[in-house]
């Protein structure tokens, strides 16, 4: 099978995917990639928030994201954006974009979210280690195997010790709320 026959057959999946997540949560209005993007083309003020796990977050971001730690620090200050969550897929970003509506915020969930976002060929960028700033990458963490997913261009990444490692850093991340 080629690249191209590949990147489709994920594409066909990633969509089933989809439907059943907007489906589940259909209280969260969920906008495709090309739709954000026309948005940043626009000038429109929107608010990207990651709410992957920092190790996720580590291999690649949206360009201009924030994670949702920053966004509760700044949530007055830009609860006048139109915000747009995304996780790899959806699911924990419709849950995230579903609380923030229940506070009475512009809040929508990325469609596919970052697999969907590949699929467009839409840029991805990761943190130098050196100087912090956002440089372009080609690397997408998808979770696990089951959602390697990614468009054509994009590599897969995954947890290094598997779903131990998102547990873990669930459990560590709610339990140093539990001090702040």
């Amino acid at each position: 099978m080629s690249s191209s026959a590949d990147t489709t057959s994920r594409k066909k999946e990633l969509d089933k995917l989809v439907v059943g997540l907007t489906t589940k949560f259909s209280a969260v209005p969920h906008l495709p990639p090309s739709v954000v993007k026309d948005l940043q083309a626009t000038g429109t003020p929107i608010t990207l928030i990651d709410t992957r796990s920092n190790e996720e977050q580590d291999v690649s971001t949206i360009p201009g994201s924030l994670t949702m730690e920053e966004f509760e620090r700044r949530e007055k200050e830009l609860s006048n954006t139109k915000i747009i969550a995304y996780c790899t897929i959806g699911f924990r970003s419709s849950q995230y974009a579903g609380e923030l509506r229940k506070r009475g915020l512009d809040a929508s969930n990325l469609e596919g979210s970052i697999l969907a976002w590949t699929h467009e060929g839409l840029p991805l960028v990761t943190k130098d280690k050196t100087s912090g700033q956002e440089v372009p990458s080609k690397k997408v963490h998808v979770f696990g195997d089951q959602w390697k997913l990614q468009g054509e261009g994009y590599e897969p990444v995954t947890f290094k010790y598997g779903m131990l490692s998102y547990a873990k850093s669930a459990i560590s991340s709610k339990f140093f709320k539990l001090f702040e």
